[in-house]
């Protein structure tokens, strides 16, 4: 898959017989995956390029800067999910002001018909897009015949009665319901991080942790999971973990709250892992976080974790 990360770098004449998959994709859901899934089957039937234009980051920075944004998917998995799919080309602009400002006609006209030559369209039921999201479905289904061959709106998909979206998975994921997470998703949830300098107690107690900085992904309820570890995002077999979500009370020091960190302590794994990228899949929940009068309680404790992360797998091989 190529990847094109301004408008300018886009080249596409009218011959390739593009086929553009249209939005934000965070998360890549079940929803998603069958949108890209039936452009990219368009785009073979005609034989031409199948496309997919999103940004690579959350329009929501931009537009709500005071918000809390909480995301599924970095833009490097959802680059290679996309892949996987079977995308030929990644066309995803960093969205700012100045694309916030397009008109919805002109983000069809100009960008859709003259930048990406599209000849085929594919957008979900809900997609809103140009200044403050005036275009939605309806407008894109109103050039069907005059600017594309064919625009394709996907409909609504639900999961227990009610509709699928990032949304419910968000919100599903920090009630720590990850089976209804893997049930939306298609897949188990996946932290993503590059491993940061920590304070070394981990190494300190017998159980070293990567600290990851996993940005401003979504984060299940505090506690202690059991996790596979990968080196690469599209890697299938990974290293048995210990995933911690918290702020350590019992090593805090005064009264303030200390901030939520990201540690995973891998199994059966030495080696130095300091500015690596790693992707944590989270496997199944073992407890709470909680306080520790002494470090000797707290080893023990980690011990009867892994203990029954070992038990869990020999019953649920992974």
């Amino acid at each position: 898959m190529r990847e094109v990360d301004h408008l300018d770098g886009i080249q596409l004449n009218p011959g390739d017989n593009v086929s553009v998959a249209l939005g934000v994709f965070d998360g890549v859901h079940r929803a998603h995956q069958a949108l890209v899934l039936e452009c990219v089957r368009s785009a073979r039937e005609i034989g031409g390029v199948a496309a997919v234009f999103t940004f690579r980051n959350h329009p929501a920075e931009v537009l709500l800067p005071n918000e809390n944004l909480s995301l599924l998917t970095p833009h490097s998995v959802k680059r290679e999910i996309l892949a996987e799919l079977g995308v030929d080309l990644l066309v995803a602009p960093p969205f700012d002001r100045a694309l916030a400002e397009i008109a919805p006609k002109e983000f069809v006209e100009s960008i859709l018909g003259q930048r990406l030559m599209a000849r085929r369209i594919y957008a979900g039921f809900n997609f809103r897009f140009g200044k403050g999201g005036r275009g939605d479905a309806a407008m894109l289904q109103s050039y069907q015949g005059r600017l594309f061959e064919r625009v394709h709106i996907v409909p609504m998909m639900k999961y227990d009665g009610l509709p699928l979206s990032s949304t419910r998975i968000r919100e599903a994921v920090q009630a720590g319901d990850l089976d209804a997470v893997e049930a939306m998703l298609g897949r188990r949830y996946r932290l993503a991080g590059r491993v940061v300098t920590g304070d070394a107690r981990g190494r300190i107690l017998g159980f070293p942790t990567a600290n990851l900085d996993i940005g401003k992904q979504t984060l299940p309820r505090e506690g202690i999971y059991g996790a596979r570890v990968f080196f690469q995002s599209t890697a299938s077999k990974g290293v048995k973990g210990l995933l911690y979500i918290g702020s350590a009370p019992s090593f805090r020091q005064g009264p303030e709250p200390a901030p939520v960190r990201v540690e995973v302590f891998l199994m059966d794994w030495e080696g130095d892992l300091y500015n690596r990228d790693l992707f944590v899949e989270i496997l199944c929940p073992i407890r709470e976080d909680r306080f520790f009068e002494n470090p000797s309680d707290l080893v023990r404790q980690i011990k009867k974790d892994r203990d029954f992360f070992l038990a869990w797998l020999e019953k649920n091989p992974a």
